[in-house]
C-alpha cells in the first residue's frame, strides 16, 4: 500500500496497514508536522519524506510510480480516489439523520478542493428519494494559503486549479 498525505490520512493508512499485516509506505512533504511523521513510523509504516515539495507532488510522484508496479495507491485524494465522493456524501446524510430529516439551516464546510459540492450532492443528488426538500444556505471555508475553490469563485472560473505551494497552519 502507498499514499500521499500531509494530514490524517497518511497515519490512518499506516495503522490500519499495520492491523492487517500489510506493507505501507507513506510519502509526505517534508514540512509535514512531525506529529504525523511520528505517528506512520510507530504504525510500522516505511515514512518517505520529500524536500520542497507538496501533497500534490506526492501524489502525482505516487502515479508515476503506480503505473510500474504492484502498489496499491490509497491517497484520498478525489482526483486519485472515486470512493472520496461517495465518503463525503455519506456525511450529508449523517447531518440529515442527525437532524430528524429537517433540513439543516446552514451547512457549513472546511473544504480543500472540490469536496464541498459532495456534501450538497449527499443531500439533494437525485433526491430520488425525496428526504431533503429544500437547500439549506451553505458556506465552504478554505485557508488563505491554499484556496483554489475560493480563487475560482471569485475569478468566476468554473475549473479549479491546483495551489502552487500552499502555506497553511492547518
Amino acid at each position: 500500500m502507498i499514499i500521499a498525505s500531509d494530514g490524517n490520512a497518511g497515519p490512518a493508512t499506516a495503522a490500519y496497514c499495520g492491523k492487517a499485516g500489510l506493507d505501507c509506505f507513506v510519502m509526505m512533504p517534508a514540512d509535514t508536522l512531525v506529529e504525523g511523521n511520528v505517528q506512520t513510523i510507530l504504525y510500522g509504516a516505511e515514512l518517505i519524506l520529500v524536500e520542497k515539495s507538496t501533497v500534490s507532488d506526492c501524489i502525482d510522484m505516487i502515479m508515476d510510480l503506480s503505473e510500474s508496479s504492484s502498489w496499491t495507491h490509497l491517497t484520498t485524494a478525489s482526483s486519485v480516489n472515486p470512493y472520496h465522493f461517495e465518503g463525503t456524501k455519506t456525511i450529508a446524510f449523517e447531518i440529515a439523520e442527525d437532524l430528524g430529516w429537517n433540513t439543516p439551516d446552514w451547512v457549513i464546510v472546511a473544504v480543500r478542493g472540490a469536496d464541498y459540492s459532495c456534501y450538497l450532492e449527499g443531500l439533494f443528488g437525485d433526491n430520488g428519494a425525496g428526504i431533503i426538500t429544500d437547500l439549506p444556505r451553505s458556506l465552504a471555508v478554505q485557508a488563505e494559503g491554499c484556496a483554489p475553490l475560493v480563487k475560482a469563485f471569485k475569478e468566476h472560473n468554473p475549473k479549479i486549479q491546483r495551489w502552487e505551494e500552499p502555506s497553511t497552519l492547518a
